[in-house]
């Protein structure tokens, strides 16, 4: 009987190296793939130099439903050795405006000497869109108990962390417990956040253009300081020179200059440390500026300093009438508010900053734990980074290299904090900064409540004057007139101290003079003609909408406090391809 032996020359050879990732595009958008290459550790995602990769068969995307093969082979320094890499951080993004579908890494497997196919799915476009909505939502209330208890988890998160895989679990178990963002991963977070300091798409609300409108307030006067129009292409290109973008400053004076988009922020000099213009977007519920009930989406602004003014663009013009009284904005409308709302949008933009440092932190120890893993697993000849327990010194030594990383990082973020002129320090304990801005907004509120319900009051005197010149004069008519006066001037007359109380009051009383009122209006409305019964309907519509302004300012509270955006059907600002 004949016997085979295996062949002695392949026992223990390893296979060639295959460079080639194969991938299968199953969601419902084209995607282009981004390789990622930093300067340093501490970049992440589209912070790095960014490259875009060609497929085998020479396209720059994908088709959705299609697949393609592209070729990793990269180089890095190895102590003065060029050497192949193994690991790469790919983007997937749509190749309209770059914006992320997924990101994913490719680990060379040690055994096989290959890199292990990747699928991009409609789920993966979800984990996006979630995330989006998340940090829009923590922009917009960056002091509700969502932001906090995020940020504690966090941080709890790179306290506690011996492993990459111990940070992405605390992670996910903060977002499982949350209400619409059960998908948000770590890894989602960093790359969506990085990409709107890359790529200016979300400030025109991934419109072609947009025009947003700005204004500062001293507390007693409101003035316009110019406006800012933003130009895309219909196609982005990965050069961070961002070639097809304009940006342009238009004073009051209709005199223009061109602005510059750097880590962003739009600013007029990308050299100075104070410019004369320096603006950072964020994002606001679109009622707490308009206050108008229905205006129920998280908008993007844009906040800073124009010629040492503190300002607010926002993308409606307001006008102002030969008196020199402002309409079309309710915050311009009051500008004590105004001027509270600016001080606390550039503390917003500190807030926002400090959980993005604490985020940074977190991805930053993930990725090092992961690679002193890679780098045993190299070392004991192991498949995979998956086998290798770390030592407790080399999680110290992690934690440590990160925190020499992160330094500089902070440095040059409070220098943008710096640049427009917000008070916020990085080195100040977040948790309680949030709490003491929260109780600021809460203040803030109080006032806004305030002023809605005199412009309610006023609006049913409005209505049953347009009852009175309609014919309707009778006791009923006097005694609502007294009590809406009786609680106006309460109101005006409130210390600190009565106001809290004095507004729930007077809103119960008003709900039910609301009634009142409209009965009497009915009356009136029977015996109109003509102009006196349009006038009449236009009292109504106006009283109607002051009720339905007040009662937001409710909404808005809870929101601020709490972060949840899903149980009031909020819309968000995001790539038209991700609606559906």
């Amino acid at each position: 009987m004949s016997q085979s032996t295996a062949s002695p020359t392949l026992l223990g050879t390893t296979p060639a190296i295959n460079k080639n990732l194969s991938i299968t595009n199953s969601s419902s958008v084209a995607i282009t793939m981004l390789d990622g290459v930093g300067t340093d550790d501490s970049q992440m995602a589209y912070e790095q130099n960014l490259t875009q990769y060609t497929t085998a068969d020479g396209q720059k995307s994908i088709p959705a439903k299609g697949t393609g093969t592209i070729v990793l082979d990269d180089t890095h320094d190895n102590n003065g050795t060029p050497t192949y890499s193994k690991a790469y951080s790919i983007i997937y993004a749509m190749p309209s405006n770059l914006f992320p579908v997924k990101i994913k890494g490719s680990l060379l497997a040690f055994k096989t000497q290959d890199f292990a196919p990747v699928t991009v799915t409609d789920d993966d476009a979800a984990v996006m869109t979630q995330t989006e909505q998340f940090l829009q939502t923590i922009m917009a209330n960056p002091t509700s108990t969502l932001a906090q208890n995020y940020a504690a988890a966090m941080q709890a998160a790179q306290n506690a962390a011996s492993s990459d895989t111990d940070v992405d679990d605390a992670v996910t178990r903060f977002f499982a417990a949350t209400n619409g963002f059960q998908s948000v991963t770590l890894d989602a977070i960093t790359t969506v956040s990085t990409y709107y300091k890359t790529y200016p798409f979300v400030w025109t609300g991934y419109q072609p253009s947009k025009t947003l409108y700005f204004y500062s307030s001293d507390g007693s006067n409101v003035t316009y300081e110019g406006s800012i129009t933003i130009t895309v292409p219909a196609a982005a290109s990965v050069d961070k020179s961002l070639p097809g973008f304009s940006f342009t400053f238009t004073d009051a004076s209709n005199a223009t200059k061109p602005l510059y988009f750097v880590n962003g922020m739009f600013v007029d000099d990308k050299t100075s440390d104070v410019p004369a213009i320096a603006l950072s977007g964020l994002f606001a519920l679109k009622s707490t500026l308009t206050k108008v009930a229905t205006d129920n989406t998280i908008i993007p602004i844009l906040t800073g300093t124009i010629n040492n003014a503190k300002v607010l663009g926002y993308e409606t013009k307001a006008t102002q009438n030969p008196d020199g009284d402002w309409s079309g904005l309710y915050s311009l409308l009051h500008p004590k508010n105004a001027a509270g709302y600016l001080a606390l949008f550039s503390t917003f933009i500190g807030l926002v900053m400090g959980v993005e440092v604490i985020e940074k932190y977190a991805k930053a120890l993930k990725d090092k734990l992961f690679d002193k893993k890679v780098e045993t697993a190299d070392q004991q000849g192991l498949d995979s980074p998956d086998d290798v327990e770390l030592t407790p010194q080399q999680v110290q030594d992690a934690k440590t290299d990160v925190k020499t990383e992160m330094t500089p990082v902070e440095t040059r973020m409070q220098a943008m904090l710096d640049k427009i002129q917000s008070e916020y320090k990085l080195n100040q304990d977040l948790l309680e900064s949030m709490k003491a801005t929260q109780a600021e907004i809460q203040e803030q509120l109080k006032q806004d409540k305030k002023a809605e319900l005199e412009d309610e009051g006023e609006a049913m005197e409005e209505e049953l004057q347009g009852a009175l010149d309609a014919g309707v004069n009778n006791k009923d008519l006097d005694n609502e007139d007294d009590a809406i006066d009786s609680d106006l001037t309460s109101l005006d007359s409130a210390s600190a101290e009565e106001l809290p109380g004095l507004l729930d009051s007077i809103t119960l009383d008003f709900g039910g003079l609301k009634i009142k009122v409209d009965v009497t209006y009915s009356t009136a409305i029977k015996n109109a003609k003509g102009d006196a019964a349009s006038e009449l309907a236009e009292g109504k519509k106006i009283s109607d909408d002051a009720k339905s302004e007040a009662d937001n300012i409710e909404k808005e509270g809870e929101q601020a406090e709490t972060g949840d955006t899903k149980e009031s059907e909020t819309d968000f600002t995001q790539p038209k391809e991700f609606d559906a």
